[in-house]
């Protein structure tokens, strides 16, 4: 037909329109699959260094803590570390 173009394995069999798609979506899968995996290889690590703000936002929350400023200052600090190591390092 018009239009149609024949795609063939290495054995010199053609490729079914179904086995074409499969194909591409095995591709796109395995290849967010990689993308996935490389960032939590890069960043995992620095995400998990963001543990001390979840702990001084429960601090403020549940037991009523009082920061002083110098303590917001040396978090806010941290974070942007952490964030930057993480930006940078994908």
């Amino acid at each position: 037909p018009f239009g149609y173009e024949a795609v063939f394995n290495e054995d010199g069999t053609e490729i079914t329109k179904i086995q074409k798609i499969e194909k591409t979506w095995s591709n796109e899968i395995n290849s967010f699959s990689d993308a996935v995996d490389f960032v939590i290889d890069k960043g995992g690590d620095a995400i998990g260094k963001l543990a001390i703000l979840l702990t001084m936002l429960f601090s403020f929350i549940v037991l009523k803590e009082k920061f002083s400023k110098k303590a917001l200052l040396g978090l806010g600090l941290l974070t942007l570390g952490i964030i930057l190591i993480i930006i940078f390092s994908l």
